[in-house]
């Protein structure tokens, strides 16, 4: 007989809350980890809804599709809402951890990547830090090769579907610009 499903054993909690790592004692860095850990978990259902989206607006469902774009932009909402938690650690009180960082940055977010190249963005040097080979470098270089969610390219012919991608792509874009302002480690 299976075991009975728990909360704490359907969502790995242990494993969950056992992620977070600082490397430094600074108080605020958990803080750090935490808000990062956040975006990536936001980012990879970004991912899974979006690639959703896509597949609606190639096979006509536009219906399922204005669903489905409803989710992702009040996801992108709470993403860009997190800046506000992460503004609350002073610039003294990142500099107090930031050493121990290394050379790190979020711009190292293979995910991150990953999101712009199906949003539309082309850029064959966003692939050039990930080794050859690699799983992230492979994830991004395959989303830079399907059609975009933007027109023209990813939905030739189908007015309705132009109509939602040319919105979630001015939406999501300012979303990604105002995210980028303060988000590097």
């Amino acid at each position: 007989m299976a075991e009975p499903v728990t909360y704490s054993g359907y969502l790995r909690l242990d494993q969950l809350l056992s992620a977070q790592q600082p490397r430094s004692s600074e108080h605020d860095e958990m803080l750090f980890i935490v808000i990062h850990q956040i975006y990536e978990l936001w980012f990879k259902q970004l991912l899974h809804e979006l690639g959703k989206l896509q597949a609606e607006l190639e096979s006509g469902g536009t219906t399922h599709a204005m669903r489905t774009l409803r989710r992702t932009l009040t996801i992108l909402k709470i993403v860009v809402a997190q800046l506000d938690v992460l503004e609350t650690m002073t610039p003294t009180q990142f500099t107090s951890f930031r050493d121990w960082l290394g050379t790190s940055s979020g711009f190292e977010s293979a995910q991150f990547r990953e999101l712009e190249a199906v949003l539309g963005r082309r850029d064959r040097m966003m692939v050039a830090q990930y080794a050859q080979g690699s799983a992230e470098r492979e994830r991004i270089s395959a989303a830079m090769s399907r059609p975009s969610i933007r027109p023209p390219e990813a939905m030739t012919g189908i007015e309705t579907a132009r109509a939602i991608c040319s919105v979630c792509s001015r939406m999501t874009l300012a979303n990604w610009r105002a995210m980028g302002v303060g988000w590097s480690m």
